[in-house]
């Protein structure tokens, strides 16, 4: 009797085992781990995405009452999708630049409740604003799930010659202005230009840094925001700033009103008795690796008029090692 019954607490012990294989827990599980997906389009249809975020955002969808809220269609219904055993993830954001591709590079699920969706956005320098949107059929999604969207940009872009750089995202005019170069000449206002001679920029756009190397001795009032800058001590650490200037582009194009980014140097300089000055790069156009660049100063107290906003141009010629 106690033999039988051994042999059949056995038995119970290997179907519970078998079960418990079959319905793994999900603590257990290792990760990361790729998730499979089928892309879902709504080409060749008479549907749209619509309201979605403009920030990169994704969307976990689990019913068609919610997946009806992000498309408009002009006739028929958007292509379906089994929710019964599906979650749609819905993946969008904006550029300022023209899309040609968007490619998903990988999904992987990183805990029981975490994901992660990489896409490479390709842009190139045609300045326009659009919408980019990729929807990923994947197996069942909690709704309370998190899912990391990461993007990298490839960007399809001459980076030696692009007229309009001051329209530019962020990420494109750092990698023009990136590395070393020779200023070849500057100008203040509208005075006429001044051929300059060893006088070198180092662009670290990695680290925030500017490097400024010169032979040239200080002189004066006439060229003080670059004076200040061969006096004071380099490297400079600056960071970014998105601002409306109204500054000529480059000779010539005058007075353009415009929104650009501003490279701001953190440290102010000292500027007559009282008063210190903060320096500011714009950077407007790049032609055949000549970068036509902007330094102009924010004064500190402010002027009680309203002065003329003082600025230096320069044009710097790219070294190649």
């Amino acid at each position: 009797m106690k033999t039988l019954l051994s042999k059949f607490t056995a038995i119970l012990l290997l179907f519970a085992g078998v079960a418990s294989s079959c319905n793994p827990d999900p603590e257990k599980e290792v990760y990361p781990k790729d998730i499979s997906f089928t892309e879902y389009s709504l080409q060749e249809t008479s549907c749209q995405w619509a309201n979605l975020p403009y920030d990169e955002k994704v969307l976990i969808i689990n019913s068609n009452e919610e997946l009806k809220k992000y498309i408009a269609c002009t006739e028929g219904s958007h292509p379906p999708v089994d929710f019964s055993t599906y979650t749609l993830l819905i993946a969008s954001g904006t550029s300022t630049n023209s899309i040609p591709e968007i490619t998903v590079t990988n999904l992987q699920q990183l805990s029981p409740s975490k994901y992660s969706l990489d896409i490479e956005v390709a842009i190139n320098d045609v300045v326009i604003e659009e919408q980019w949107v990729k929807a990923l059929i994947v197996e069942k999604v909690n709704q309370t799930s998190n899912v990391e969207l990461r993007i990298t940009l490839d960007m399809q872009i001459d980076f030696s010659n692009i007229d309009k750089l001051h329209e530019q995202p962020l990420p494109v005019i750092q990698r023009c202005i990136e590395g070393k170069w020779e200023v070849v000449s500057m100008r203040l206002a509208n005075s006429l230009p001044r051929g300059l001679s060893d006088t070198y920029c180092n662009f670290d756009t990695k680290n925030n840094s500017v490097q400024v190397i010169s032979e040239i001795i200080p002189d004066g009032f006439f060229f003080f925001i670059f004076d200040n800058f061969l006096q004071a001590t380099s490297p400079f650490s600056y960071s970014w700033s998105r601002e409306r200037k109204n500054i000529y582009r480059h000779p010539e194009n005058p007075n353009p009103l415009y929104s650009t980014y501003v490279m701001q140097f953190d440290d102010e300089m000292k500027y007559g008795k009282n008063e210190y000055i903060k320096i500011g790069w714009i950077f407007t156009s790049i032609i055949n690796d000549c970068l036509y660049a902007y330094c102009v100063s924010y004064r500190n107290p402010a002027p009680s008029q309203n002065l003329p906003f003082p600025y230096e141009a320069y044009l710097l010629q790219r070294i190649t090692e």
